[in-house]
């Protein structure tokens, strides 16, 4: 993995070809690990850019985009280790169901940008929070929902493959924008794939 340091590369192969090519096999693998609020943003390397060039707005999609969140981040460690549990301790979630596993490790999720299927992924995981909780009006706590609503795996997907929970107003609001960033950082375009992972 390359890392980006105040515009510097670095890592194995931050060098170019003595004679100065790119090769397809160093194209594909050109990655930059950036971290942006908390995020890690996968991009094309800069070198490889000119080869790219031809292309108007390219989206480099042989990058592995991830959406790296830590339960050490004060900001944002409820949303945190909501996903974990889902990802790791599904069980432990609702709605809960014998087997239940949830995308996003090693499955990907994927983009959605349609508002109406937004609102309606929000919609339903708000019910379900409503269900298990009972009104929340007034106590500051949000309804937080993984998969993310702007993803074809949300909670009207119709398998059940979800997660809610209350958690802190600005936490949960902290969370969206880190998924707000990946999107818009990576260019993440609708049905694109993406992957979540939650350090320590």
């Amino acid at each position: 993995m390359l890392v980006a340091h105040g515009g510097m590369m670095s890592g194995p192969r931050a060098g170019r070809a003595a004679n100065g090519r790119v090769s397809e096999a160093e194209l594909r693998s050109a990655v930059v690990d950036c971290r942006v609020l908390g995020a890690v943003l996968i991009h094309a390397r800069p070198e490889f850019r000119e080869k790219l060039s031809t292309y108007k707005g390219t989206v480099f999609t042989a990058a592995h985009v991830e959406l790296v969140m830590s339960q050490k981040d004060p900001e944002a460690k409820e949303s945190a280790l909501h996903i974990y549990d889902a990802l790791n301790r599904p069980e432990r979630t609702f709605p809960s169901w014998p087997g239940k596993t949830i995308p996003g490790a090693k499955e990907p999720l994927h983009r959605v940008i349609d508002p109406d299927k937004v609102d309606a992924n929000r919609k339903k995981s708000i019910q379900e929070c409503k269900k298990v909780w009972g009104d929340y009006t007034g106590s500051g706590l949000e309804c937080d929902e993984y998969p993310f609503a702007s993803t074809e795996e949300g909670s009207t997907k119709g398998d059940n493959r979800f997660s809610v929970r209350l958690i802190d107003g600005p936490d949960n609001r902290k969370g969206g924008e880190y998924i707000n960033a990946v999107y818009t950082l990576n260019r993440v375009l609708n049905g694109d794939p993406f992957y979540v992972k939650i350090t320590n």
